[in-house]
């Protein structure tokens, strides 16, 4: 899996809501926006899970402004 920068093997990955109170709302196009919000933990048995915030939650910049990868 890679992940950013970060490279892991033999692993898996779990996106988790921030807020369980509503729907994840998870926009692909925009996924690194939604972990940048968020943060990420490692498990034991080299698991990573993602605590991402919604799509609708995220703080919007005009499209002018956004980094291109």
């Amino acid at each position: 899996m890679r992940f950013g920068k970060l490279t892991m093997h033999d692993s898996d990955l779990i996106m988790i809501d921030m807020d369980p109170r509503d729907p994840f709302d998870f926009y692909l196009d925009h996924y690194q926006d939604q972990l940048v919000a968020g943060y990420t933990k490692s498990t034991p048995a080299f698991g990573l899970r993602a605590y991402a915030r919604d799509y609708d939650k995220l703080p919007h910049r005009p499209l002018a402004r956004r980094r291109k990868r």
